[in-house]
């Protein structure tokens, strides 16, 4: 019977799709907290305003339009990418400031 629970759990565990993760990129002194990462399609990266001024998120790649609305001090904007690929990502407000994120396919 136990051979039978802990079989029946790993089956279970291996067919039960990985959540999602949440990841946080702070947004201060007019540029991101990182400038390249890395994450898996489903992902989500929360981009908090940690600035005296405000930040616009935005990407128009692999057929993503992400636009944020103004983020003033202390606000924050998810965004889920649902597609591999790779997106660089900048404050429309301050150009300078880049992220690139790459988004990869999980691994079964």
């Amino acid at each position: 019977m136990r051979t039978f629970i802990i079989t029946a759990i790993a089956l279970w565990a291996l067919s039960t799709p990985a959540m999602a993760a949440e990841h946080v990129v702070d947004q201060k002194d007019l540029s991101f907290s990182q400038t390249e990462m890395s994450i898996a399609v489903g992902d989500k990266i929360k981009f908090k305003n940690s600035d005296r001024t405000a930040h616009h998120i935005w990407t128009k790649d692999n057929g993503v339009n992400i636009s944020s609305q103004t983020l003033k001090t202390g606000e924050a904007y998810e965004v889920k990418f649902n597609t591999a690929g790779t997106y660089t990502v900048k404050c429309h407000i301050h150009p300078k400031m880049k992220l690139t994120v790459v988004v990869k396919k999980a691994v079964p």
